[in-house]
């Protein structure tokens, strides 16, 4: 019940971000919250995430997290910058 909410503010911060912010400001918010994915996914695995329905271990959960998270910081961060973005953050 905690997860649905907290993943529609996540998407519902996500979206503002990406109307409001110049384009250094989303890819700081997209780094911050590919980050946060992965730390749930870590905290997943580990079982920490129990509050909210999350189970330890080989969930998919976990894996959706971890896949989600990298993905948001490859193509916030490195892609981006590989690929010539022109206004990034670390130019």
């Amino acid at each position: 019940m905690y997860s649905r909410g907290l993943h529609l503010a996540i998407g519902g911060l996500w979206l503002f971000g990406a109307l409001v912010l110049s384009s250094a400001g989303t890819e700081g918010l997209n780094l911050a919250i590919g980050g946060f994915y992965l730390l749930a996914a870590v905290l997943g695995y580990l079982g920490y995430l129990d509050l909210v329905n999350v189970k330890m271990g080989m969930d998919a959960d976990n894996f959706l997290h971890l896949f989600s998270g990298l993905l948001t910081v490859l193509f916030a961060g490195p892609l981006r910058v590989m690929r010539g973005g022109g206004d990034t953050a670390y130019a």
